[in-house]
């Protein structure tokens, strides 16, 4: 787990108007770390009063940054703390929560712009500013701030992960009555398709990692509707199968995923449906190195 906790300032440098502390922060961000919800408040009064952000433009950032970070909840111990620090340091209230909820994390850094670089406190917490040089005026550069974030929903990865989003509650909705998500309607086809495959190579074969196809594995398994066995060919690990109730409920989602399949091309016409189909799977092709799981289809 990451030991780096992240202040509003540095949530707020992801929309920074000079692209290269944009990046340097996103390059931060991408390793994890912790935050607290004083701190998202904090740039959440940023976003309003400096750049005039809608309040949908604020939910998104906050979804974004919810993604981003494990947040942390203060405890009775820590505000008292955070009131022993403002003492000690001569900070506000507010920058001493963020250092005290980062010592509740056990982190080793807190990333700021604002707190002093050189600040060290007991049990090995120092400040890191990655850009301690001065700053334009939040006000200055508001226009340019509310620029950044309008590119920030404008990023193919943004935009990609919220279709995704749009995708599993439309197939979520279509198949509730039977209790069925998109995850596990994929391994209950795979088993169809190749019924005895071991785990890893039913996660490879769905791109999955590990703790996710077993945890999935677990939950049809105790519905009744996957079932894994040894077999003599099958050393490695369990041989894993349909039941006749998987395989009932698998023909029974059919018709529901074909309709949410529909539902979710509808606002395109058939030659924007092909060509959203063809650039999706070429980006997926020539981008396949790069994925963290391995991806190895089921030979038709």
């Amino acid at each position: 787990m990451s030991q780096d906790f992240f202040d509003h300032s540095m949530q707020l440098e992801l929309l920074a108007p000079d692209e290269a502390c944009a990046e340097q922060a996103r390059r931060l961000v991408a390793r994890g770390g912790f935050t607290c919800q004083a701190t998202l408040n904090r740039a959440i009064q940023a976003l309003r009063a400096d750049m005039d952000c809608s309040w949908e433009e604020i939910d998104e950032f906050a979804a974004l940054i919810a993604e981003l970070f494990e947040v942390v909840t203060p405890d009775t111990g820590t505000y008292d703390n955070a009131r022993l620090l403002a003492r000690q340091h001569g900070l506000d209230l507010d920058d001493a929560l963020a250092l005290a909820c980062a010592q509740q994390a056990g982190c080793a850094r807190l990333h700021s712009l604002h707190l002093p670089a050189d600040l060290r406190l007991e049990g090995g917490l120092s400040v890191n500013n990655p850009q301690p040089r001065k700053r334009p005026a939040a006000g200055r550069s508001g226009d340019t701030r509310r620029k950044r974030i309008t590119n920030l929903y404008a990023r193919p990865g943004f935009l990609l992960r919220r279709a995704h989003q749009i995708s599993v509650a439309i197939f979520e909705s279509a198949c509730a009555d039977i209790e069925l998500t998109p995850a596990q309607f994929s391994v209950l086809t795979a088993l169809y398709a190749r019924p005895g495959y071991d785990q890893t190579s039913l996660a490879r074969a769905l791109g999955m990692d590990k703790v996710t196809i077993s945890h999935l594995l677990r939950g049809l398994e105790a519905r009744g509707l996957v079932l894994r066995a040894a077999t003599e060919q099958s050393r490695r690990g369990l041989a894993i199968s349909l039941t006749d109730a998987g395989s009932a409920l698998r023909d029974q989602a059919e018709p529901r995923v074909e309709r949410a399949y529909r539902q979710l091309l509808a606002p395109l016409g058939r030659s924007q449906q092909k060509q959203l189909l063809g650039l999706l799977h070429t980006l997926n092709t020539r981008l396949e190195p790069l994925a963290r799981t391995t991806f190895k289809p089921i030979p038709e």
